[in-house]
């Protein structure tokens, strides 16, 4: 289990994308580096079926904060432990997609409008995991739906710990529904 950065913008498949000049493996803390990674596959980040892994645009020595990943692909599924945010984190434009993992809204306390997760796509955006905003104030959401599709939450989603730090915000005529408790 290792620290996985970018470096250079590309797709998640292309090893050539990554420090390591292989994909991510299982377990690994995947840090997009100031870069903009496309998700061009299913990714499994799970160890042995249990949650492992982390998806992040937070700074993990000697990745920096920033950049981000992009979901185009219609009806991916990510499998991860946690996707959490310093900038926007993923942003999804595919239609459908499936993620089994934690949500962790940013905590950059200078910028505004950041989450952890973005859906724009005209299908359902499946979350089976907690959701939680950040700690920074000025929008800093778990999720944020920018469109007409739905957003499934099966979990909990808590506020975070500042003004505007939203679990869930729909910007849009879209849908949300949650199968969980709902705090703050």
């Amino acid at each position: 289990m290792a620290v996985v950065y970018a470096v250079k913008n590309g797709n998640w498949s292309d090893t050539s994308t990554w420090n390591t000049g292989a994909l991510p493996q299982p377990g690994d803390t995947v840090c997009a580096n100031n870069y903009t990674v496309t998700i061009d596959q299913d990714v499994d980040l799970w160890v042995s079926g249990s949650p492992a892994g982390i998806i992040t645009t937070r700074a993990y020595s000697p990745a920096v904060a920033g950049g981000g990943f992009r979901c185009e692909r219609d009806n991916t599924v990510i499998k991860c432990q946690t996707i959490e945010g310093y900038t926007t984190t993923l942003t999804i434009t595919a239609n459908n997609a499936t993620i089994y993992s934690d949500v962790v809204g940013s905590n950059h306390a200078s910028t505004q409008n950041l989450y952890a997760i973005t859906f724009s796509g005209a299908g359902t955006l499946q979350i089976y995991g907690n959701v939680t905003g950040g700690s920074g104030a000025r929008c800093h959401c778990g999720v944020n739906n920018y469109s007409s599709g739905t957003i499934s939450i099966t979990g909990n989603v808590t506020g975070g710990s500042s003004d505007s730090a939203y679990g869930v915000i729909n910007n849009s005529n879209g849908t949300i529904s949650i199968t969980g408790n709902v705090t703050g």
